[in-house]
C-alpha cells in the first residue's frame, strides 16, 4: 500500500527469443536472485 491505494508493484519476467523470433522460454515472474543463472542454464541447454 502507498499513499491509501494498493498497488502490484514491480514484476519482473523474463523472455528468451530466438534468433528467428520464435519465444523458446519465459518466465512470468522471475525472482532477483539467482534468475540469471537459470536463464543462462536454460540458453545453453537449448543451444545444444
Amino acid at each position: 500500500m502507498m499513499y491509501g491505494k494498493e498497488f502490484e508493484g514491480v514484476i519482473r519476467s523474463t523472455v528468451l527469443v530466438d534468433p528467428k523470433g520464435v519465444v523458446r522460454a519465459l518466465w512470468p515472474k522471475a525472482p532477483s536472485k539467482g534468475h540469471a543463472a537459470e536463464v543462462l542454464e536454460t540458453l545453453e541447454r537449448l543451444a545444444a
